[in-house]
């Protein structure tokens, strides 16, 4: 399956009220969004954030400058599930 991918600061894509465990909803275009959202440092990729309807569902995963992983989680329904993992 492929996900759109959005970078973070692509104007279409706007946060929803927070659900009842605080944490924000995503829309791109008005609408929920499916997808990966990307997160850029000095064009290089720091973060990608997986959604389902909205809510974080998926893996999210860290990146440091070099492009080596930083660490990894996973979200269902914009919470935590799984294990996280971080590197040096």
């Amino acid at each position: 399956m492929n996900l759109i991918r959005i970078d973070i600061n692509n104007s279409e894509l706007t946060y929803g009220v927070p659900d009842s465990g605080g944490t924000e909803t995503v829309y791109y275009l008005g609408q929920s969004f499916t997808g990966i959202v990307e997160e850029y440092n000095n064009d290089i990729l720091i973060a990608e954030m997986q959604y389902d309807n909205s809510y974080s569902s998926g893996r999210i995963a860290r990146y440091w400058n070099n492009g080596q992983l930083k660490g990894k989680s996973f979200e269902k329904h914009n919470r935590f599930y799984g294990s996280t993992k971080f590197w040096d």
